[in-house]
């Protein structure tokens, strides 16, 4: 299991100082994507809007860039 590190790019910086374990940079990047939509969905509920050029930036234990997770990227608009 590896570290990763979720930090979070939205009206203000978050830096995950604690990270989580998880098995593969794959398995990490699902649960960054995931967490990506639970934000947007407390975000809408709270606010009623949300930017999509909010996102998460997932970084191994190294603080090295796994991948940026765009909110706008996670939620599907539909008609």
């Amino acid at each position: 299991m590896a570290l990763y590190y979720f930090n979070l790019h939205n009206d203000v910086e978050a830096v995950d100082e604690e990270g989580k374990e998880f098995p593969s940079d794959g398995a990490a990047l699902a649960y960054a994507e995931q967490a990506a939509r639970s934000l947007v969905a407390s975000t809408i509920e709270i606010q009623g809007s949300f930017k999509l050029h909010h996102r998460l930036d997932v970084l191994n234990a190294d603080a090295v860039l796994v991948a940026k997770v765009m909110f706008g990227d996670v939620v599907k608009v539909l008609p």
